[in-house]
């Protein structure tokens, strides 16, 4: 629940056990017209703050075996979506456009000013965590509601050293080379069919040579390959594939590992990726 001067914001999220997720029954926003001065002062008034004690911690423990990824982010289209619902935010852009406008610009003030705590902190990558979806992402809107966000914390990052990612998931393909203008470092996550539109080396080819794509291992492959000889087999033959841009392709899961992906797959997915990615 969410307090603000003007009344109260209440959402419901529910755990989907099953599916290890969590979904939202009931959103903060339910008629944009109606509660339009809770959700300026919602928006407005919200914050955050770097916990760079924690952060330290967490990079401790990790060491030397690799990068904290920071992904408290999310742009400003990403933002009504998860306040209002993505149905809702198509209709609330089209009839509330300069109410709309002054909401985003408020909540990517906000985020960037968190981007520039992390970076100024020693944090060496962000993610947005965005789901890039051309179904929730179409290119047009990210041209014209996400493509500011993405270039002010790209360039912020690198004015500090650090790399800044967007979760991607499902369709991707017509987004990939406008995401890559902006200057963002790379996608996390990228779905190929059926789970997506794009094959992972298709998606080296419409990006930039220096633009990272991680991805490789979908529910697909957890549940269909169930010998250790059926994972080396596909990891042999997508590394082959993927040999001319292994510069810029990690080797991950596209969105997710399913809650009932089996420790002896996983385990096989590791080896392979050992014996293979020289």
């Amino acid at each position: 629940m969410k307090f603000c001067h003007a009344g109260e914001l209440t959402e419901q999220l529910r755990y989907v056990f099953s599916e290890s997720t969590i979904v939202q029954k009931k959103f903060l926003i339910t008629d944009y017209t109606q509660q339009q001065v809770l959700l300026e002062k919602f928006v407005a008034s919200r914050k955050w703050n770097f916990n760079q004690t924690k952060y330290q911690t967490i990079e401790h423990e990790v060491g030397n075996k690799g990068i904290v990824v920071v992904g408290d982010f999310f742009s400003p289209l990403k933002m009504l979506h998860l306040v209002m619902n993505p149905i809702n935010t198509v209709y609330f852009l089209m009839e509330e456009a300069e109410f709309a406008k002054n909401l985003l610009d408020l909540h990517e003030k906000a985020q960037l000013n968190l981007v520039k705590q992390c970076v100024s902190n020693g944090v060496k990558a962000i993610m947005a965590m965005d789901n890039l979806d051309t179904m929730f992402h179409p290119p047009s809107y990210v041209a014209e509601y996400s493509a500011s966000f993405y270039q002010k914390a790209s360039a912020i990052c690198h004015a500090h050293g650090a790399k800044f990612f967007i979760h991607a998931c499902g369709n991707q393909k017509e987004n990939l080379p406008l995401i890559a203008s902006y200057g963002v470092d790379g996608l996390e996550g990228v779905a190929f069919p059926p789970f997506g539109n794009v094959e992972l080396d298709e998606a080296m080819q419409l990006t930039p040579s220096n633009f990272i794509i991680t991805g490789g291992i979908s529910a697909i492959e957890t549940r269909d390959l169930k010998s250790k000889e059926e994972v080396f087999t596909y990891v042999k033959n997508l590394f082959e594939r993927m040999k001319p841009y292994k510069n810029r392709f990690m080797f991950s899961a596209s969105c997710n590992t399913p809650i009932d992906t089996k420790w002896e797959t996983i385990k096989h997915l590791r080896d392979a990726w050992l014996e293979y990615k020289d």
